[in-house]
């Protein structure tokens, strides 16, 4: 009986930010899946690439060269998400006249994405 109810309270504390509960969007309910794998395979290719530099031993300014422009990638990638979030999520959000709990996901949004950079 106890166990269920901290089950329950992990739970209802996981589905909630700040104590306000709201249900989390997946990708494909805000962004363009295809340009998003398609971003994401590009940053793949590019971290695979990089690898094949170090086993060739290439020399370190051109890895560095190529470890910007994945980073590059990877942080456009996640502009691309963050804005499709902002258009979706969090417009349909205040347009329900959840504020608080829009705001909130706002800023979980902007702090996630900016420790990217």
């Amino acid at each position: 009986m106890v166990v269920d109810f901290l089950v329950r309270v992990e739970v209802e504390l996981k589905n909630t930010h700040r104590g306000y509960k709201y249900k989390e969007n997946s990708v494909k309910q805000c962004s363009d899946n295809a340009q998003t794998i398609s971003r994401l395979k590009r940053v793949e290719g590019q971290i695979r690439g990089l690898i094949s530099m170090v086993e060739e031993d290439r020399p370190c300014e051109n890895i560095l060269m190529q470890v910007t422009a994945a980073k590059a990638a990877l942080h456009k990638a996640g502009q691309s998400l963050l804005e499709s979030h902002l258009h979706h999520c969090i417009l349909n959000g205040f347009k329900k006249g959840e504020y608080e709990e829009t705001i909130d996901k706002l800023l979980i949004a902007l702090e996630q994405f900016s420790r990217l950079s």
